[in-house]
């Protein structure tokens, strides 16, 4: 295995870890504070690939939760 397929390998494992908790912020089993720690760390060591697209639609997809939770909260009160 080179190099660079292991840094691929890594890199994509890094996107199925964050579908995953995503999908547990939509859950309601993670914060966000905690889902934007692990998102900003991954960003460090994604920004040296051509990533810039993929983090673009993370974060989007994460602030798109967010402001949904933030809805349903306001409407609950």
């Amino acid at each position: 295995m080179t190099y660079q397929m292991k840094g691929m390998e890594i890199y994509y494992n890094y996107i199925r870890k964050h579908q995953g908790i995503i999908n547990e912020l939509k859950n309601n089993e993670i914060y966000y504070w905690k889902l934007m720690e692990i998102y900003q760390g991954w960003q460090a060591y994604a920004k040296w690939a051509n990533s810039f697209n993929l983090r673009k639609r993370i974060l989007k997809e994460i602030h798109k939760i967010k402001e949904a939770r933030l809805k349903q909260i306001a409407i609950s009160k």
